[in-house]
């Protein structure tokens, strides 16, 4: 997660079987849906203000949402059936669907279900929460879904399984097929020259370059510690500001995760600590539907960086749905 400051993150686990909507303001438009299955999700913001960033479920599935400067979400709704908030593309993701398949049929042209993407402000912030979606499962299938005027643009195939945040995936493919050949790929005088710079492509091809050169892993644990280093040189380190004012200001890494398919565990790295904490799913014990743990807090004009290492299921505590249906919020004020 890449910002120019501190943002309040937090993680919540969520059971199967919750109802959510799809909007904070529910209209017969709005999609719900029931969760088939629990999941572990990061989240961006505080109180009320909210958004799903990124997580993995019960079954394996991995969603993770990056900003994306050319995504336009269409304001006519003729043509759409549901509407969907972008805070909580994530949620209905992994709690509707088992692999990316799944999810590519969702968003496919021809899905009887026709959703439409409502923009949102980033939390506690004033710009549009513009994003594209990265999903893959416990096989190695993987997708990114982008939206361009409201159509959503899906590519499917395990060979997709870096991106960033500009420009457009397609251009991406193809930025990348012209370095694979200068490495190597049916070159007979290959060059290792990587991208060393801070620039979104920079670290696309830098990412590209050191995930095609690693050998595969035979254990969960070295995996994990592959998948981390690499993330790791892409990251911009705390403070790290460009020279040139005619350039783009680079956003700092806050954070990186790493999600284990197989094993339904998710890792986070704060940047600002020396700690690595996860929580594993499947030992999650569910006193409430909901539970949450705050990761970074803002007290104040002030961000804290909670400390936490290792294991943390013990941790979290019981919390409200940030998504639930209206009919959950009526029967909570009926009773109370």
């Amino acid at each position: 997660m890449d910002w120019q400051t501190p943002l309040a993150t937090s993680l919540f686990c969520f059971n199967k079987g919750l109802n959510k909507t799809g909007c904070e303001k529910i209209t017969n438009k709005t999609l719900e849906w029931k969760s088939e299955y629990s999941s572990i999700v990061t989240m961006l913001g505080e109180g009320h203000d909210l958004a799903a960033s990124e997580g993995v479920n019960s079954e394996g599935l991995v969603a993770n949402a990056l900003f994306n400067t050319d995504a336009s979400y269409q304001s006519n709704f003729a043509s759409f059936d549901k509407q969907l908030d972008v805070t909580r593309w994530v949620q209905y993701v992994l709690d509707t669907c088992k692999y990316v398949s799944e999810v590519v049929d969702k968003f496919a042209d021809d899905s009887p279900l026709k959703i439409q993407l409502i923009n949102k402000k980033m939390p506690t912030t004033d710009i549009d929460l513009l994003m594209h979606l990265a999903v893959s499962d416990i096989y190695g299938d993987s997708a990114i879904i982008e939206v361009c005027n409201g159509i959503f643009n899906v590519y499917h195939s395990d060979n997709f399984k870096v991106m960033t945040n500009k420009p457009e995936y397609e251009t991406q493919i193809l930025l990348n097929v012209s370095a694979r050949y200068h490495w190597g790929h049916d070159n007979p005088m290959p060059s290792q020259m990587v991208p060393g710079g801070p620039q979104a492509v920079e670290r696309l091809q830098r990412a590209t370059y050191y995930l095609g050169k690693t050998e595969e892993t035979y254990s969960a644990q070295e995996s994990i510690a592959q998948t981390r280093a690499i993330i790791a040189n892409t990251a911009v380190p705390i403070g790290f500001r460009l020279s040139s004012v005619n350039q783009d200001e680079i956003d700092e890494t806050q954070w990186s995760s790493v999600s284990d398919h197989n094993n339904h565990t998710y890792y986070f790295y704060n940047s600002r600590t020396q700690d690595v904490c996860y929580c594993a799913l499947n030992d999650v014990n569910f006193i409430d539907d909901v539970l949450t743990l705050d990761l970074i807090e803002r007290k104040g004009q002030m961000y804290v960086q909670n400390m936490h290492a290792g294991l943390i299921n013990h941790k979290f505590k019981a919390a409200e749905d940030p998504f639930k249906t209206l009919d959950d919020m009526v029967v909570e004020k009926i009773i109370a």
